[in-house]
């Protein structure tokens, strides 16, 4: 007889390869997840991770892009350069916030620090780009 569905106490997984191979298997299901609730409730859906290692991976339906893109469009018609720009600054500070707490040593909030601050520049630059394409 199978055993089924088990319930696991949700902890960190001490071993780094164990944890690379579990957050492997959990972004997939957490993009499918997300895929489906594009598919179910016509959303648009964009979800960015940060693995152990620190790298991002982003997920979009119909595309990462175009929903940052959307939204940064939505967040800044009408307002100055420098609403723009604390716009970036907010989604970069909550960026941080999200992940501060996962982090086992300084050289780990150095790094997500730095990726951080290469996303705003893109999206500082999209905007830049998005505004003088409309003139």
């Amino acid at each position: 007889m199978g055993t089924g569905k088990k319930k696991i106490e949700i902890k960190r997984v001490e071993k780094e390869q164990q944890r690379m191979v579990t957050f492997s298997k959990r972004r997939q299901g957490l993009f499918k997840k997300a895929g489906q609730l594009h598919s179910l409730a016509a959303a648009s859906v964009a979800v960015l991770a940060f693995s152990p290692a620190g790298r991002p991976y982003t997920h979009g339906d119909p595309s990462f892009g175009a929903i940052v893109d959307r939204y940064l469009a939505n967040t800044t018609t009408g307002r100055e350069d420098s609403a723009a720009a604390m716009n970036t600054t907010k989604m970069s500070s909550w960026l941080h916030a999200l992940q501060i707490d996962r982090c086992d040593d300084i050289q780990e909030l150095v790094l997500m620090k730095k990726q951080l601050e290469e996303i705003k520049e893109k999206v500082a630059e999209k905007i830049i780009n998005a505004r003088d394409s409309s003139f």
